[in-house]
């Protein structure tokens, strides 16, 4: 690709590995022995319909102002790509379902979710979003 000024610009597309977990252990655990998260960036296609589902846009006939819903979105980038934990209280389990339309798949099973502290899933959350933009990209193809 030609570049700026003449120069040669070499660059490639990296793409994201959606089907394989990265271990990650969250800042907020203390404790010893300390959980392993197994998170899995999203497709593109699931950012794209959990950020349309959690920014509001108002208007008021002159100006327009939007407002992020980030405790929703992490919460469904939890649902989406969080694929299992090491050294937890409990066991990880799943089940089949649909949210926002999208193909009923395994996830992680809603009552096990809602006993997760907010602050970790914020944390997960955020770091699924990361792993699931060309930034946080993990494979060349």
């Amino acid at each position: 690709m030609e570049g700026v000024r003449g120069r040669q610009e070499k660059t490639m597309l990296k793409f994201i590995d959606t089907t394989t977990p990265v271990r990650y252990t969250s800042h907020l655990d203390k404790e010893e022995p300390r959980t392993v998260f197994l998170l899995a960036p999203l497709t593109s296609h699931e950012l794209q319909v959990i950020n349309d589902a959690t920014v509001i846009t108002k208007t008021n006939g002159i100006t327009a102002s939007s407002e992020i819903k980030q405790t929703l979105r992490n919460r469904l980038a939890v649902q989406f790509g969080l694929r299992g934990w090491e050294k937890a209280a409990k066991d990880f389990e799943t089940e089949q379902r649909s949210i926002l339309g999208i193909a009923k798949r395994d996830m992680i099973k809603e009552s096990l979710l809602n006993e997760l502290p907010i602050d970790y899933i914020n944390d997960l959350g955020e770091q699924i979003q990361a792993m699931s933009l060309s930034t946080g990209a993990q494979q060349k193809n």
